[in-house]
């Protein structure tokens, strides 16, 4: 902790005047609430792999130069073992929908247009997150490749249909998730892959424009279709990630078409 308070007062200048320890969210990295009593305050970070938080601070930085909502880096230690990013807040997606979950998925206008505005970032992240990033910078493997894809689906079949008592054919089942991982991977593009995106990770600025940022991305893929719903653990501050909303989405982006056409 002494660390992150070093970094916070060379960069803002000021003496740190509270700090606050923040939850965990499926990982070993430790978040803080580091503030002065100038109005300043950023989250500091602590990360045991300088692999993984070199990668994160690199692609931080790559989406800011393209103009992507995501948090900025403001300083870091010379071990890539701690850092500071910029405070979003503490209204998170996940529960600014809280109203229209409780309500049985009737959303408001106002939330149903925080859902499209996030939805329609989501593009912009894939393709033009892509334009120039270096691969090389990125956590293994650099592609979303057909045995990844059944590390997900088997983690669907042992986290979800078996703690649930769901029934199913245990040959069929495979027979699709080796189905479903040959046609994702059968085509090659070059598009950033968003994974894990849940409303618990999008957070809402003061301006209430969605951020996000995710350490685990690690491909060029595009998703074509993807089927996700909010979280259901506690609000947490894991490297924030907006999300998709409780709805199918279809994206195309046919060879050819601007940018543009694709995203409006």
């Amino acid at each position: 902790m002494e660390l992150l308070i070093k970094l916070f007062e060379e960069h803002f200048r000021t003496k740190v005047h509270t700090h606050e320890s923040l939850a965990k969210a499926g990982s070993n990295r430790q978040y803080y609430r580091i503030q002065d009593q100038q109005g300043n305050s950023a989250i500091g970070v602590v990360g045991e792999s300088e692999r993984e938080n070199r990668t994160f601070i690199y692609m931080a930085k790559h989406f800011l130069k393209k103009g992507l909502p995501v948090p900025m880096i403001y300083a870091v230690s010379p071990d890539y073992k701690r850092y500071l990013q910029e405070d979003l807040g503490k209204v998170s997606l996940f529960s600014a929908l809280r109203q229209g979950r409780e309500n049985g998925g009737n959303y408001s206008e106002e939330e149903v247009a925080l859902i499209e505005r996030t939805i329609r970032l989501l593009p912009h992240v894939q393709i033009e997150g892509a334009d120039g990033m270096d691969d090389n910078m990125l956590l293994p493997p650099g592609r979303f490749e057909k045995r990844s894809v059944l590390y997900d689906l088997n983690y669907f079949k042992y986290s979800f249909l078996r703690p649930y008592g769901i029934g199913y054919d245990e040959d069929a089942l495979q027979d699709d998730f080796e189905l479903l991982a040959s046609r994702l991977t059968k085509e090659k593009y070059d598009y950033f892959l968003y994974r894990d995106s849940v409303a618990l990770r999008g957070l809402l600025a003061v301006n209430q424009k969605a951020r996000d940022i995710n350490r685990g991305v690690r491909d060029h893929e595009r998703i074509l279709d993807a089927e996700l719903k909010p979280d259901h653990t506690p609000d947490v501050l894991e490297h924030p990630v907006a999300l998709l909303g409780a709805k199918k989405i279809h994206l195309r982006h046919d060879k050819g078409t601007a940018v543009k056409d694709v995203l409006e």
